[in-house]
């Protein structure tokens, strides 16, 4: 019965009294050592929110240097009721370290700044009493205005689904970068389809080393994230008094999923360098926000996604086949550069070249051998010099 009763005190009955919370709810736990926790937040039966945490990626900030980085994708999922609709979202993502030494800071986020979908344009007309006038208000002042030759004024408004983000300090963090991400999903306010009903987004993250600090072992560098969602809800129809009300009012927070540098998830999504992670644009290639599909688009999409897989695949392929017939090339010329060597048939026959060759060599040098004459010349004056060197001696005696 133990686990049990603790399975009970986490359920949070919803009494707010039209029941599109749920029966009841649970906030999201860990297992035991689990990290990159996949579900992380679950709110709501027939009115419904989630966050699925799809991706987290652990690398470089670029070209394999630039210090630690993390890349994390998630989708989160509004589903209205029959009768609720989502009116207003404010989601908080913030991160923590658990090292004191190691920095958690936001380098890039994706949708930052505003963001709108689902446009909806209206016309509106207004009699001023003055012909050629045009000093009637209309909201907002930067709309389409023009007036007629009858006194009146038309402006054309155009009004979207919102989508706001920003990166900033959270929780007690004072110094260092930002930790915290905020998005604000605002419904359409002449539309009646609420918020978008799937939004995508990323973060990227610098885990940097702090001045003068000492790191934990690597084994117990991790970190964390907390997730808060709240959520405003409203009826479909524009009824008298239907004010936004907030839903799950007293829910308690999820757990926070906890990461290690050197734990990717399984699951891996969207491409990119693991040791470049700043190359990849979060907006452009990862953020998407859909408030209705249709199959037939999808399949396009899909069609079109393959296609362009499949091309980057024949590109690779030929890249590789490139490089190898380099490679062949190369080695060719350099066993043309080479001499051959003299296989062992050709061996007597090289062997013979050479001797022939250094007769030639020897025929070539001027010969060193003494004439005859010379000899003969040398004697004949020896003998001259003899005999007048005796006649030397006897004649003087």
């Amino acid at each position: 019965m133990e686990p049990q009763s603790e399975y009970y005190s986490h359920t949070e009955f919803d009494l707010s009294g039209d029941g599109e919370g749920s029966s009841y709810r649970v906030p999201m736990r860990n297992l035991p050592n689990e990290l990159n926790r996949r579900e992380m937040f679950s709110r709501g039966e027939r009115f419904m929110a989630t966050a699925t945490l799809l991706e987290v990626v652990h690398g470089k900030m670029m070209d394999g240097s630039g210090g630690d980085a993390t890349r994390l994708v998630a989708a989160f999922c509004f589903i209205p009721s029959i009768k609720k609709r989502f009116e207003n979202v404010v989601i908080n993502w913030t991160f923590t370290s658990d090292d004191p030494a190691i920095d958690v800071a936001i380098e890039e986020i994706a949708p930052r700044g505003g963001w709108v979908a689902d446009p909806i344009t209206l016309k509106l007309e207004k009699t001023t009493g003055v012909k050629g006038s045009i000093g009637a208000s209309f909201p907002p002042a930067n709309a389409t205005v023009e007036a007629n030759h009858e006194g009146k004024v038309s402006k054309e408004l155009t009004y979207h689904t919102w989508v706001d983000g920003i990166s900033r300090m959270g929780g007690i963090k004072d110094s260092g970068g930002h930790n915290s991400v905020r998005w604000v999903l605002k419904a359409n306010p002449e539309g009646v389809d609420g918020i978008c009903r799937m939004l995508r987004v990323a973060v990227l993250l610098r885990r940097p080393i702090l001045p003068g600090k000492q790191p934990a072992r690597r084994e117990e560098q991790f970190f964390r994230s907390d997730l808060k969602i709240s959520v405003e809800k409203k009826g479909w129809w524009h009824l008298h008094k239907n004010e936004p009300e907030k839903a799950w009012k007293t829910s308690s927070p999820d757990e926070a999923v906890k990461y290690h540098p050197d734990t990717p998830s399984e699951a891996r999504f969207f491409s990119g360098d693991e040791n470049n992670l700043r190359a990849t644009n979060l907006a452009e290639e990862i953020m998407f926000m859909s408030m209705s599909e249709n199959f037939e688009d999808a399949t396009k999409r899909q069609e079109g996604k393959k296609a362009e897989v499949e091309e980057k695949k024949r590109r690779e392929e030929q890249k590789k086949k490139q490089r190898e017939e380099k490679r062949k090339a190369d080695e060719a010329k350099k066993v043309e550069g080479e001499p051959k060597a003299p296989s062992a048939a050709d061996a007597p026959a090289a062997t013979n070249s050479f001797a022939h060759g250094q007769g030639r060599e020897r025929d070539a040098l001027p010969s060193t051998q003494t004439p005859a004459w010379l000899y003969v010349a040398l004697g004949i004056l020896g003998m001259y010099a003899f005999q007048q060197l005796m006649k030397s001696w006897y004649g003087g005696s």
